[in-house]
């Protein structure tokens, strides 16, 4: 990653309030970090829980995330450490980890505005980032 952190989170949707999400994360693991994630991946296995983001959010602590993570959230920008605004703004309703195949979800807009203190400093006018 371009970033040279290790981790990779994005929480664009006013439901995205845990630190890691299932399936809206990404891991880069280069060589001096490859114990760590093995240290990782033992406590997944580990733990009671069949929830992966509960365990995840259980061995990747807030200040293993402030300093090996890139956070890019949308309306919890204070949730997890440090974290960046999106880096587009969410058009038309779509958010990343939409479950668009779900009745629920399908077709709704996102009408919830970001707080303004998670939104591009170049950007304020971006009230669905």
């Amino acid at each position: 990653m371009a970033s040279g952190k290790a981790v990779h989170l994005m929480r664009d949707h006013p439901s995205h309030n845990a630190p890691i999400l299932g399936g809206m994360f990404g891991v880069y693991q280069p060589p001096d970090m490859l114990h760590v994630f093995e240290d990782i991946l033992h406590d997944l296995f580990i733990l009671p829980s069949k929830i992966d983001q509960t365990n995840l959010a259980r061995v990747m602590t807030r200040s293993f995330l402030d300093e090996h993570a890139l956070q890019h959230s949308s309306f919890h920008c204070t949730l997890a450490g440090r974290s960046l605004p999106f880096p587009t703004q969410r058009q038309h309703g779509f958010f990343v980890g939409n479950p668009w195949y779900r009745p629920e979800y399908c077709c709704a807009p996102m009408t919830e505005e970001c707080p303004l203190r998670c939104r591009p400093a170049a950007h304020p006018d971006w009230i669905y980032c």
